[in-house]
């Protein structure tokens, strides 16, 4: 008898199913962390004293419309306004004003 005709084993799935598996979890665990630390300072925020808040976004908007109210011909700078305007969107305080400064300087491209 040939050893070749014998029938082969079947291949078992197992350990590569158990990979993708595992890559699976990896990914929607990146996202997961990701899609929290999105929201990491919107929660910060929301634990600030009110005053203390509010006397923050003042400080911010302020700073935002002397800094960012003139279109900033430095690519620094122009970043610096877009992450700034980010940031003071997510305040509560953030009323129609505030709304349009911000998009103002959000509707210019970065780069």
């Amino acid at each position: 008898m040939d050893s070749s005709s014998e029938p082969m084993p079947p291949r078992s799935w197992a350990p590569q199913r158990a990979w993708w598996v595992a890559a699976a979890m990896a990914v929607a665990l990146l996202f997961l962390i990701l899609f929290w630390s999105l929201g990491a300072e919107r929660r910060a925020l929301s634990k600030m004293r009110e005053d203390d808040r509010r006397a923050l976004y003042t400080r911010q908007f302020e700073s935002l419309k002397l800094m960012c109210s003139v279109p900033p011909v430095d690519d620094a700078l122009r970043d610096r306004c877009h992450d700034q305007a980010e940031f003071l969107g997510q305040f509560p305080e953030c009323d129609g004003s505030c709304r349009a400064v911000i998009d103002s300087i959000l509707l210019h491209p970065t780069r």
